[in-house]
């Protein structure tokens, strides 16, 4: 029986400093022997290791000092005594497979500012501003309020986004707080053209008008020191995200609402009110059910696409996927086929899903990546998996319970031809992972994520004033101490910016606020630009944006090209969110909104015609499965080697039986990853077909 494994990812420093220890939350008893032997060999090499002790000597702990601890804390951690980090959990984070540096590290620094205070100042200090135990009190505004939390939950297409807005327009002051500018960009237009006064505010426009007091923004831009009658906190459960959910987690603590009204999945209800507790909000539960049905077919396509028909959703994950399956279908059927990914610009995301919509186009399915998970109003009638796992930027992955609900639900829309959705694979060999995903119950978001402040990053510069920003990032990060339910967002790509910038002559302010930005510095075009920018408003001249924007006179013919004219659009983006912080610098703002339209229209023109050829490697595992099988490499967003056969194992072993109580390597003679893939293929290949199969309802 395939099965899927989901093994919630909660960061480590949430399960070191916090009373719901990791221990308790995997079936777990005392320690064995040989665990606790392993965990010594583990301490070993973390005394012995120079990356501790440089981390340990510039945080001024004398070296002396050092070595002895590092001998005391050994002996602490095997006897049980050390406060912050039980032998139990320990143990339990080997048996995770966890990073134990990252692990014995911060109860480490715990364990020395309690035994040597008057020897560590500088390391107390320092722990002292990275206490992230309590943040609901940054927000004493909120904290002065009785506030009324009312959570609308439910799944996909069920109407509980609709009833929170519909509060929004009855109120006199209010705010929706989204997660795309997309989204906000509809409610801001949805109200305004119910003749609903409405302002907009995202990281790269303000559209404000006197006298109107309801906004529409992202949530990271939620004005938490205005006051308002309603506010509307939507899609909660990313408040888990590992790298945005700080913003939702500063928006649930510190918006000034009477009422604030959290739109999601039920996955989030037990961390919202374990929040509001401490907060001592009240907590209103109402929950949805789907307003139309939603059947898992029995069968897939059998990888055929001549199946396919108008009101279809192909499901892929890589551009060059999109793209192959688009010129695919229109090869091999009549139908025309609209496509939307995650790095196209919302406004033609939009663009794309209004002409699938529209019944007198010339569209007639569409291919798209998991961008169609959220933000967008799509008529889909049947929802089809090309595939149920994707690359994540390190190895191929299987999709999360929530990832396949979440996509599937976007099946069936109330009030259109296709009210009933269905959902299916392309292939009939992923039906039972479909199918065994659509029954699980999504796990809980256990944390919600935290950001160090300025405020926070200013005070450790004053006690390391020759540290550069990226390196007290990493002070931070080692030092931050958080309580059981937070945990602290990825600051790759903070520190990354920072590195980028760091010979520009700024003020740490200035530096922080471009750390915010939206720049991956993966991209080099927009590393380059991000330079460019800094050393403009750091030699105090104004920075027109036509000079950095080099756009083509047609519209993209290759998909180098198309990549080419995203790329630009990026920057032109960064650019405009530059000139909400830095308007004395960054003046061109008409300039860039043409630039802006202009770019679109190219990227738009060259979507209806653009067809990429698929590769093929034989070395797939997936190649076995089928003269229709495919093989894909896949693409990201920046260039990278091709997934390794270890990379695909993995993903095939993720849909295994696993035995989470022991390790690789114990018990029984470990069999090749080759052996256990092609068994795995073989029962898969032998088991009977179901011609039509049992089709079942949700």
């Amino acid at each position: 029986m395939i099965v899927i494994r989901r093994l919630y990812a909660c960061p480590i420093r949430t399960l070191v400093r916090s009373s719901h220890s990791l221990a308790s939350r995997i079936p777990f008893t005392q320690p064995s022997p040989s665990q606790q032997r392993a965990l010594a060999k583990y301490l070993d090499y973390f005394n012995r290791s120079n990356w501790v002790k440089q981390k340990c000597l510039a945080m001024g702990v004398e070296h002396k000092v050092l070595e002895t601890a590092l001998k005391e804390y050994k002996e602490s951690l095997l006897r049980d005594s050390v406060n912050g980090l039980s032998l139990a959990d320990a143990v339990a984070h080997i048996e995770a497979n966890s990073k134990m540096d990252k692990v014995l590290l911060p109860a480490f620094y715990t364990f020395l500012a309690d035994r040597y205070p008057q020897k560590v100042e500088l390391l107390r200090s320092l722990m002292s501003f990275s206490d992230l135990t309590s943040p609901a009190d940054w927000h004493s505004g909120a904290r002065s309020m009785k506030r009324k939390i009312i959570m609308h939950v439910g799944p996909t297409n069920s109407g509980k986004t609709y009833a929170a807005l519909q509060r929004l327009e009855q109120c006199a002051t209010g705010i929706y707080c989204g997660p795309l500018r997309l989204l906000a960009h509809e409610v801001y237009e949805r109200l305004n053209s119910k003749g609903v006064p409405c302002n907009l505010l995202t990281g790269e426009e303000r559209r404000e008008s006197d006298g109107v007091f309801k906004w529409a923004a992202t949530v990271e831009m939620a004005p938490v020191t205005k006051r308002f009658n309603v506010a509307v906190l939507d899609e909660i459960q990313m408040i888990g995200d590992r790298t945005r959910g700080w913003a939702w987690t500063q928006a649930l603590l510190g918006l000034q609402a009477e009422e604030i009204h959290v739109c999601g999945e039920p996955t989030a209800v037990p961390l919202v009110q374990a929040m509001a507790k401490e907060t001592g909000d009240h907590v209103q539960i109402n929950t949805y059910q789907r307003l139309t049905g939603l059947t898992v077919k029995g069968a897939g396509l059998g990888g055929k696409l001549a199946d396919l028909k108008r009101g279809d959703c192909v499901v892929t994950f890589s551009r060059q996927n999109i793209f192959a399956l688009k010129r695919q279908i229109e090869e091999k059927t009549r139908l025309r086929a609209a496509v939307i990914y995650g790095s196209l610009p919302p406004e033609t995301r939009a663009e794309q899903a209004k002409l699938f919509n529209d019944p007198n186009s010339v569209y007639d399915v569409l291919v798209a990546s998991d961008a169609i998970g959220m933000g967008l109003n799509l008529n889909i009638g049947r929802m089809i998996f090309e595939r149920v796992e994707k690359w994540d930027g390190m190895r191929t992955k299987s999709l999360t319970v929530s990832e396949i609900k979440q996509i599937a639900g976007r099946a069936g829309r109330f009030g259109t031809q296709y009210e009933n959705g269905e959902v299916c694979t392309l292939d009939d060999y992923d039906m039972h992972t479909l199918r065994r995903a659509m029954k699980v119950k999504a796990p809980n978001v256990m944390s919600a994520g935290l950001h160090p402040t300025l405020e926070q990053i200013e005070s450790f510069s004053k006690y390391l004033p020759n540290e550069s920003l990226a390196s007290l990032l990493d002070r931070f990060e080692d030092l931050a101490s958080l309580g059981g339910r937070y945990f602290l967002c990825n600051l790759d790509s903070q520190r990354a910016i920072a590195n980028t910038i760091a010979a520009v002559p700024l003020t740490l302010r200035d530096r922080y606020i471009f750390l915010l930005a939206p720049c991956n510095i993966k991209d080099t075009l927009l590393a380059s630009r991000m330079l460019t920018f800094a050393k403009a408003h750091a030699s105090g001249t104004e920075c027109p944006l036509e000079p950095h924007i080099s756009l083509p006179t047609h519209a993209p013919n290759t998909i180098e090209d198309l990549r080419d004219l995203e790329a630009q659009h990026r920057v032109i983006i960064l650019y405009m969110w530059l000139s909400q912080r830095f308007a004395e610098t960054f003046t061109d703002v008409s300039g860039a909104s043409v630039l802006k339209r202009q770019c679109e229209r190219l990227i738009n023109t060259g979507l209806a015609e653009l067809t990429f050829e698929r590769r093929r490697k034989k070395s797939k595992p997936r190649n076995r499965l089928g003269d229709d099988a495919r093989v894909e490499t896949v693409e990201t967003e920046t260039p990278l080697s091709p997934p390794s056969h270890s990379d695909v194992n993995q993903g095939i072993l993720d849909l295994l039986p696993q035995n989470k109580h022991k390790r690789p390597g114990m018990g029984k003679k470990p069999r090749s990853t080759e052996t256990v893939i092609v068994n795995f293929l073989k029962k898969t290949l032998d088991r009977p077909a179901k011609s039509g199969g049992s089709e079942e309802r949700y």
